[in-house]
């Protein structure tokens, strides 16, 4: 991504072609977010998921800065430097610039634990929200230490979410029904916050109460969520990157 330099999206240091085949040289990182969720000796308080999600919102905010949408932001996909505490996010494969309002584009790109409701609906036109949804799923995982929402399938995901988030009507949700393949489910109440992630502030709740609304015109924009009250004056203050718990592994930012 040389067209996006920024300390938390991956750099692309070198391009070159050897016997016809184009290498990409990119920057050395040690791990990813999936890896340290799975490890339960890890423990995340409030003040490093704050110091995470933040670098997370900035990789985001810079790359929707530029026009592009990730389309697959996951845990898998947020690299970790065990050296500086940095998460920068990575793999680019279904990133595309947006500003064509004609061009249809795949619904079937993000993983589907974190493919937003509209992409869920077969939605061929949509923006940028699609990576706020992602971003506030990763934000509830780090919680939690399991996926919010898990469905096996795009139905399933459908019932999982409304299961929590409540099943949208018109009112809540604009046009849901003019979707690709919008089918009406049977009424389920938002579950209120508390009850999902007891373990997190009512400043994190309402953080992640915004980046999943099912409306995705209703979600902040990534430079927006910056400035929630989360990030800006709710205690605890984020921690440094370098005072994360996995920093100072043994690992490297070296480029390789």
């Amino acid at each position: 991504m040389q067209a996006v330099r920024h300390p938390n999206v991956m750099g692309c240091l070198d391009v070159f072609a050897d016997g016809g085949i184009i290498h990409l040289v990119m920057e050395f990182m040690d791990g990813d977010l999936r890896k340290l969720l799975d490890d339960r000796g890890t423990i995340l308080s409030e003040m490093h998921v704050k110091c995470l999600a933040h670098q997370i919102l900035e990789g985001v905010a810079a790359l929707h800065s530029r026009w592009f949408v990730h389309r697959d932001i996951t845990p898998t996909n947020i690299l970790l430097s065990f050296r500086s505490g940095a998460a920068k996010l990575g793999d680019f494969g279904f990133a595309r610039t947006l500003g064509h309002r004609d061009r249809p584009l795949t619904p079937m790109c993000t993983t589907l634990w974190y493919r937003a409701p509209e992409l869920l609906y077969g939605a061929k036109f949509y923006g940028q929200s699609v990576d706020v949804w992602s971003t506030g799923c990763i934000v509830a995982e780090m919680f939690l230490r399991q996926a919010l929402f898990q469905g096996r399938g795009e139905f399933d995901m459908l019932t999982k979410v409304f299961e929590k988030r409540g099943t949208p009507t018109e009112d809540v949700w604009r046009d849901v029904s003019a979707l690709p393949t919008f089918v009406e489910f049977s009424h389920h109440p938002k579950v209120p916050l508390p009850t999902l992630l007891p373990s997190a502030s009512r400043h994190a709740q309402g953080l992640i109460d915004g980046l999943l609304s099912l409306d995705p015109k209703q979600r902040p924009g990534a430079s927006d969520a910056l400035a929630h009250e989360f990030f800006a004056s709710a205690w605890p203050a984020a921690c440094e990157p370098q005072d994360l718990p996995f920093a100072w592994r043994g690992g490297s930012s070296a480029a390789a």
